[in-house]
């Protein structure tokens, strides 16, 4: 039975959960044992350079010397080290605050240099550096860990040094450990720089990992950090990360072709561009020989009479005068400290007002020169570049503040079609390169619940500089708006898929962590085979006992085949005698010696992992005793009482699912044979849609990570639930168009004006 949750309004129900922890802290010294191990690779060539700068041979000596210590004793600091954090879990589920002999979290700048040694000044400077740099590197990740573990002591605040497996947790665990080195303090002031690189410095996963791991269990899954503040000035900043070299162009993020200046869709899209032009052209013109408002052109209505046309200057002039000078009311502005909102309310008829104000713009227009004088060839200019817009209007997976945002490029666009006709044929020019990097990386970059991410404010910037500046014939400032947003976006995109690996990885690990302990309680419930035992026996083996074969599968998964894990079973086998003895008159009088010889082997190999589970094999030996103590004729009646209080069914029923439909295991055939970086569209609980990429599928578990565009791991669904979503119309795969967004809107205005027109279309 589980305990009663306790609701709080920011969380799933929550409880406190010794084996939560448990699981945690397993986490935790996985990782560490993986970076301890490739610290201490690295100490012997890190010696040896320090030794060939040495100034003298005794000098010299002395770093050979470090480097034989640190050997001798590299197995009792890694004992003590992993002691010290499992300590740490210990005291945090017991309530207590972590105990530190020394602090390495800083709390008062003042140091008292004449109570302090200089060696241990220096040493605790160290260790306070390092834990602030990998603070400041792990902000965001360290604060929402520090939230739900919070939340696992009731809620109550949790101080930075009083979080398990936390920086300065893992700092503190290692300069204690590494006092059994012994070793002169410039030699351990290298081991702690090492510490840092290897450690500390690669966290991140530990902090991701254990956070993915309570959002499993339900503790805060939908907290989202939004900012990162600087913890020693409390300024906000964007998070700097260095990475690999990949840097797709912002082409290839925003799901584009990727193609340069000049290269045209499928080749000769220049020559299509054209035709499609003038399909255009003629239907627009058929359209207007009927309509009443240009019975006085003369292209349209043979008996009007000859007027002079207005040049193109002219019109370009009455356009600016059109053009908006700001951003409408309804977009999101800095407050007067220059702080930007984060989220704003939207109307929900949104599109209509831009649709409207768009209309409205070229209404006006037409009050500044008279659509009668306006040569055929500009008025179907103007009506395909509204047509235009009202196809971003509708783009179906851009979100609404983007669409209001880029509509503000209506009248800039306007003028430079009308200025250059090649805008509207020619796929390489850069305004419609533009509009097309806008609309594409707008659908992966914007997100209406935190602005301030991606790309929206950095557009919005661009999308002023055009509106102020592009008065003249230049278009170079369209050249610089591409180029600044396409190097926002490849950042974004490099970004992305560094949190993404990490994300990755910390996936691989709990699954590794997963694995390790179904195998671990398969191999005792074989053992315990169909015997209903008592608590403090299950408790031993199903927590004590299996941790030891969980932390010796994760260091060697073939460990099966070795010495050593016979070794670990004898214990289980061991244990199962002892229990069996206690009702057996024929091995009863065994019972002393051999709970001696067992207490040998848990101690030893117990060892390993700390004072964590010292209770747990208290209280076995303390029942061992206790029947020992006994006759059988007295021992039998309890043990058989504490059975079958205390034990669980060992099969527990499980609801068996709905098999898949046919239409559902077609889904799932299709499934299997996506790319990773495929993006869906899923529907929440409350039937809200959003966007998140395909990142990862376990072999194992056959369950789909996802990601959202940051790289952050956003939901994690199995391949059959995902094949039932999908079938029920409540997750969607998002086609990702190969034709750029005008090529596309230009080829719907053709078949809407030919709808319109009663002409029958050939398909695209």
């Amino acid at each position: 039975m589980k305990s009663s949750p306790t609701k709080n309004n920011l969380g799933r129900p929550q409880s406190n959960n010794p084996r939560l922890v448990s699981e945690c802290r397993d986490i935790a010294l996985v990782y560490l044992n993986t970076q301890m191990t490739e610290m201490f690779e690295q100490m012997e060539p890190a010696m040896l350079d320090f030794a060939e700068m040495a100034e003298t041979n005794q000098s010299q000596l002395r770093f050979v010397e470090a480097i034989n210590i640190v050997k001798a004793q590299r197995e009792s600091v890694e004992h003590k080290f992993r002691e010290e954090i499992t300590r740490g879990f210990k005291e945090f589920l017991q309530g207590k605050p972590i105990t530190y002999p020394v602090d390495v979290v800083e709390k008062n700048a003042q140091i008292e240099l004449d109570i302090v040694e200089y060696d241990d000044l220096e040493q605790r400077i160290a260790i306070q550096n390092i834990v602030s740099k990998a603070h400041n590197k792990w902000f965001k990740e360290i604060y929402a860990l520090r939230q739900r573990l919070s939340m696992l002591r009731g809620g109550k605040k949790l101080p930075e040094e009083d979080i398990p497996a936390g920086p300065a947790h893992i700092a503190s665990a290692f300069q204690i450990a590494s006092d059994l080195f012994d070793l002169e303090q410039d030699k351990l002031l290298i081991l702690y720089a090492l510490f840092d690189k290897f450690v500390l410095t690669e966290s991140g996963t530990i902090f991701e990992s254990i956070n993915s791991r309570l959002i499993d269990a339900g503790i805060f899954p939908n907290f989202k950090v939004d900012i990162e503040i600087n913890p020693r000035t409390g300024e906000i900043r964007e998070k700097k990360k260095t990475g690999s070299g990949f840097e797709p162009s912002a082409k290839e993020a925003a799901g584009g072709t990727g193609k340069g200046k000049g290269e045209g869709e499928g080749g000769g899209s220049q020559s299509l561009g054209d035709e499609l032009f003038d399909n255009i052209r003629s239907m627009l013109k058929s359209k207007r020989k009927s309509d009443p408002r240009y019975k006085d052109h003369p292209d349209f209505n043979p008996a009007a009479a000859n007027v002079q046309m207005i040049e193109t200057p002219a019109l370009a002039s009455a356009i600016t005068n059109v053009q908006p000078k700001q951003s409408a009311s309804y977009l999101p502005e800095a407050n007067s400290e220059g702080e930007l909102p984060q989220t704003v309310e939207l109307d929900q008829n949104l599109i209509q007002e831009v649709r409207q104000t768009l209309v409205a713009e070229r209404e006006r227009l037409f009050t500044e020169v008279d659509r009668n004088k306006i040569p055929s060839a500009d008025l179907d200019t103007i009506e395909m570049v509204g047509m235009l817009f009202e196809e971003v209007l509708n783009e179906k997976h851009l979100p609404n503040i983007a669409k209001a945002l880029i509509s503000h490029l209506h009248t800039p666009i306007l003028k430079v079609a009308v200025i250059d006709h090649k805008f509207l044929v020619d796929n390489s020019h850069i305004s419609r390169r533009l509009i097309n990097l806008m609309v594409d990386s707008g659908t992966q970059w914007i997100d209406e619940e935190d602005l301030r991410k991606g790309i929206y404010y950095p557009m919005q910037d661009l999308i002023k500089k055009i509106l102020a500046k592009f008065k003249e014939d230049n278009l170079g400032v369209f050249d610089e708006a591409y180029e600044s947003l396409d190097k926002r976006i490849s950042d974004l995109v490099q970004k992305a898929h560094i949190v993404e690996t990490r994300t990755q990885e910390a996936s691989r690990g709990r699954e590794r962590l997963e694995s390790a302990r179904s195998r671990a309680h398969h191999a005792i419930e074989k053992k315990l085979g169909d015997r209903s035992i008592p608590h403090a026996l299950d408790r031993f083996l199903n927590h004590a006992w299996l941790d030891k074969l969980i932390l010796m599968l994760l260091r060697d998964p073939d460990v099966e085949q070795t010495r050593e894990w016979s070794d670990a079973m004898v214990v289980v086998d061991k244990v199962i005698w002892c229990f069996d003895a206690c009702t057996d008159p024929e091995t009863h009088g065994q019972l002393p010696i051999a709970i001696k010889e067992l207490k040998t082997l848990v101690e030893e190999g117990l060892m390993t992992l700390g004072e964590y589970h010292q209770p747990d094999s208290d209280e076995l030996f303390s029942m061992l005793q206790s029947y020992a103590d006994k006759t059988v004729e007295e021992a039998a009646p309890s043990i058989r009482k504490d059975a079958k209080d205390a034990a669980s069914p060992k099969a527990v029923a499980r609801t068996r699912s709905k098999p898949l439909s046919g239409k559902e295991k077609e889904i799932l055939e299709e499934l299997k044979e996506l790319e990773f970086g495929t993006w869906f569209e899923l529907d929440d609980t409350s039937g809200n849609s959003y966007r998140v990429k395909l990142s990862w599928l376990s072999p194992v578990t056959r369950k789909c990570m996802f990601v959202d565009s940051s790289g952050v791991q956003s939901s994690v669904i199995p391949i059959d639930s995902l094949a039932r979503k999908m079938g029920a119309g409540q997750a969607r795969v998002i086609e990702q168009h190969k034709v750029p967004f005008v090529d596309r809107a230009m080829e719907t205005i053709k078949n809407i004006l030919g709808k319109a027109l009663g002409i029958q279309q050939a398909p695209a």
